[in-house]
């Protein structure tokens, strides 16, 4: 019998009666349960922004990764990357402060995975760092003011389960990618104020609309779940709150082995109710892209004063606001900490505690890489490769401090 390595934290996160009996703490205000300082410190967040309109951090960070001993050689060639944080909506005044060795290769600013890149031929093991800072700001969106302006929205967070629908089905939900249409339903419906996120969105909308095998696919049980939790629904903004609904309210949150090795990844989170921030996150994305939503992965680190790891969220388009934020596995959290009020806060908002690397899934690096990476999808840990292969994880050393 085989069982992964992380089950009894997996537990600990999911159970909290179970955690209550370990008295185990967690890292990280998302995990660390109800009454705990990192629960205290989201809701004191949630509510300056929702009276001031905003929060900003400055946030410094120094990361870091080394080859392990065991898997040294001298004379051996190495391509390492770190992610950096990217220019998007949330942060500004990025500084890259220093990096180790100084001949490093730093991504532009727009990158959709921005990292900076070190090859060198190593003649002794040494550590390739990196150490930056920037301003993270969090908007204030009132999503639960809009809605409340339509009352046509059933919703469906706990009546829809896998049963409902039928692999058979072959319900079309959304636009069939008709993204034309879709830029004029959108400009007419939006608002003065999100002038420059529709200039934004009118350049990426059949990105942000389409499929993206192997993960992002329009499956006919997707497309019946998507029409199934839709039904009602006037706008894009009620379609993807019923989404984020079924999402937060029904699911558990589990460590899930490498993403390399799974299979259609929001298909089967739908049928089995279970995920990790990433797996719920790409069930969210499809869905809106199936119902014709545009949305967008946005990946990086939760950087917190005592706390830093890797995390997966969304950014969405909907009327009135332009491009906004969710996190279902921070709006699972906020139901494990007994707050439905922090699980309606993150339809529609995150909180400034972040570091935004990754504004695509599946993308590229600047300087590529030439053997498979460890993660296809993302980068959230870094990445090394030899002239021979890409290392495992397991195989070098990673180190973050916020």
């Amino acid at each position: 019998m085989r069982i992964f390595d992380r089950f009894f934290e997996s537990m600990c996160k999911s159970m909290p009666d179970f955690r209550k009996r370990t008295a185990v703490t967690l890292d990280g205000s998302e995990s660390a349960g109800k009454g705990s300082r990192g629960d205290l410190r989201l809701n004191r967040a949630m509510e300056i922004m929702k009276e001031k309109g905003s929060l900003s951090n400055r946030i410094r960070i120094r990361a870091s990764v080394k080859v392990k001993d065991s898997a040294f050689t001298p004379e051996m060639f190495v391509r390492v990357h770190l992610p950096i944080p990217a220019a998007c909506d949330q942060q500004s005044d990025i500084r890259i402060e220093s990096v180790f060795p100084e001949n490093a290769k730093i991504a532009p600013e727009d990158a959709p995975q921005r990292t900076v890149c070190w090859e060198e031929t190593l003649k002794e093991n040494h550590e390739f760092s990196v150490q930056y800072s920037y301003v993270h700001t969090a908007v204030w969106h009132d999503t639960e003011s809009a809605l409340k302006k339509s009352d046509a929205c059933k919703t469906f967070g706990t009546e829809v389960n896998p049963g409902t629908v039928s692999q058979e089905q072959t319900l079309s939900a959304g636009l069939n990618h008709k993204a034309a249409e879709t830029v004029q339903l959108y400009a007419h419906s939006s608002n003065e104020s999100s002038s420059s996120s529709l200039r934004e969105f009118e350049v990426g909308v059949s990105d942000d609309l389409a499929e993206l095998a192997p993960h992002i696919v329009f499956t006919p049980y997707i497309r019946a779940l998507a029409a199934e939790l839709s039904k009602g629904c006037e706008t894009p903004l009620e379609k993807a709150r019923n989404f984020y609904d079924f999402i937060t309210l029904n699911f558990k949150y589990t460590y899930m082995p490498a993403y390399f090795s799974l299979e259609d990844i929001p298909g089967n989170c739908a049928r089995t109710f279970t995920g990790d921030c990433g797996v719920f996150a790409l069930l969210f994305i499809t869905l809106c892209r199936c119902a014709g939503i545009p949305a967008q992965w946005q990946s990086g680190l939760a950087a917190e004063p005592d706390f830093i790891g890797g995390h997966d969220w969304v950014r969405f388009y909907a009327a009135p606001f332009g491009w906004i934020y969710a996190d279902p596995s921070y709006g699972i959290g906020a139901v494990r900490a007994e707050n439905e009020e922090r699980r309606r806060f993150y339809f529609g908002n995150l909180d400034p505690y972040r570091m935004v690397a990754n504004r695509a899934f599946q993308a590229p690096f600047t300087v590529e890489k030439k053997y498979w990476r460890t993660d296809p999808y993302d980068n959230q840990l870094g990445e090394i490769e030899t002239a021979e292969r890409g290392l495992m994880y397991e195989e070098f050393e990673r180190r973050k401090e916020a």
